[in-house]
């Protein structure tokens, strides 16, 4: 009697032991190129499902690297410094541009390379936009205000609201359900060049280019905006149906 009381208890104890493992297995994991500040990428992300792996790959130890990029089921290229100007041909401009940081622009330049050998979503927040585009052959304007002049603020003294205009017949338009609407900004350069497969999804009033989608179907879903949605109020069509678009094809595709 007493064996088989344990057997059961084993047995009851392993279904547990496997149970939790199997709940562990369906997290859907998307890897961040930097999280900092005080939470919104993931408060941004996980309204939409709360099953989620975030893992910041700025901070992970270097052995784990290589690990994160071949199971990771999305990509989240963040917002953050100037990417170096080397990187689409205008080192001379360094002294247009703000704070670097070399090692950031190399990693996630490997992360963009793991989603298009993998096949795996991405999405771009305002630094992130301009890394897609460059990694994909484009240049930046290195400093808008000197360039296309102040008609639109984009940044000056913190974020900034300014209005978009959303083109239309694009995912954008698909999702927002909007022909136009305002969003929180803050950066001083943005596209200039497109880079190849990519093509525009909004615009600001001086035309700088503030969303992006991929040309064809290279990945399941490619996605980018200027702004930052993870700042704005969750009930605006430009911030919580771009989380969950790209949540949901991450979590489609594991």
């Amino acid at each position: 009697m007493k064996k088989m009381m344990f057997a059961r208890l084993v047995f009851l104890c392993l279904s547990l032991v496997l149970s939790v493992s199997g709940m562990a297995q369906k997290k859907t994991v998307i890897l961040l190129s930097k999280i900092y500040g005080k939470g919104e990428y993931q408060s941004w992300l996980n309204r939409q499902n709360p099953n989620l792996k975030l893992v910041s790959y700025y901070h992970c130890p270097k052995d784990s690297m290589a690990y994160w990029l071949a199971n990771a089921d999305g990509f989240l290229i963040t917002g953050g410094e100037d990417i170096y100007p080397s990187r689409y041909g205008k080192e001379k401009d360094t002294v247009d541009c703000g704070d670097f940081d070399k090692m950031r622009d190399t990693l996630e330049f490997k992360m963009l390379d793991a989603a298009f050998q993998r096949k795996k979503p991405v999405f771009g927040i305002c630094r992130g936009l301009q890394m897609i585009n460059v990694y994909q052959g484009g240049t930046l304007v290195v400093d808008i205000p000197s360039t296309l002049g102040e008609k639109v603020n984009h940044r000056k003294d913190g974020p900034i609201e300014h209005p978009v205009t959303v083109i239309p017949k694009t995912s954008l338009a698909v999702l927002s359900g909007i022909k136009d609407g305002p969003v929180l900004s803050n950066h001083h350069q943005g596209i200039e060049k497109m880079g190849t497969g990519l093509k525009a999804m909004a615009k600001s009033e001086d035309g700088l280019v503030e969303a992006i989608e991929q040309e064809g179907s290279r990945l399941p879903f490619l996605m980018a905006v200027q702004w930052h949605p993870e700042r704005m109020d969750e009930k605006s069509p430009l911030s919580a149906s771009l989380a969950k678009a790209f949540v949901k094809a991450c979590v489609g595709l594991k």
